[in-house]
């Protein structure tokens, strides 16, 4: 099965290095057993594989709290989706480097980008709301600091359609693995990418 094309303008990224290869990922499409036959059932079989890239920026994350009268600083780098800001972050211990990325060639690449003021208040937001969670009662003089980083990377999908072949664009359905942490993808992710097809 030949990884399909799904744009017409090929341009090179930097992306993540994936963990699955193309006949990993029609394994775990494939899956044998009772989900396997749902999937075949309901959907229809699996038609073509698209390995789409997903744009995201990373961020250096400053964040300082006042805790027992001692200022209490962390770093951490994180990544946010730069079509939606609602998938799901990345985060690295340091800047993703060459030992983690790959310069690849793809046309399967959403040209939308959120206005770079709209994600860094997005990313400000989620992670306001998932340090709070943590501790809200502990957190006095609170502060973020949010860095962009000069250099987008990609993020690897491996995208599976389910259907006529003829209609890939229209009609089929489509499911998503994450090719980094090969972990199969909910409702928002497919929801993007099938935006992101009619788009097109």
């Amino acid at each position: 099965m030949n990884e399909l094309t799904l744009a017409q303008k090929t341009q090179t990224l930097r992306s993540l290095r994936p963990n699955v290869t193309e006949a990993d990922a029609f394994r775990l499409f494939e899956t044998s057993g009772p989900l396997g036959m749902l999937r075949r059932g309901s959907r229809g079989p699996l038609a073509r594989m698209a390995l789409v890239y997903l744009p995201f920026r990373v961020f250096s994350a400053g964040i300082f709290n006042l805790v027992r009268g001692r200022q209490q600083h962390e770093e951490r780098v994180v990544a946010i989706d730069s079509v939606s800001g609602t998938l799901d972050l990345y985060q690295f211990p340091e800047p993703p480097g060459d030992a983690e990325t790959v310069a690849v060639r793809s046309a399967n690449v959403p040209s939308k980008r959120l206005a770079p003021a709209e994600l860094e208040a997005r990313l400000a937001d989620r992670l306001r709301r998932t340090i709070f969670r943590r501790g809200f009662y502990a957190l006095r003089e609170f502060r973020l600091e949010l860095r962009p980083l000069p250099e987008e990377i990609f993020v690897p999908y491996w995208v599976g359609f389910r259907g006529r072949a003829e209609e890939l664009h229209a009609a089929a359905h489509i499911e998503v693995l994450d090719a980094v942490r090969r972990s199969l993808e909910g409702a928002k992710v497919r929801r993007l990418i099938e935006q992101w097809l009619r788009d097109e």
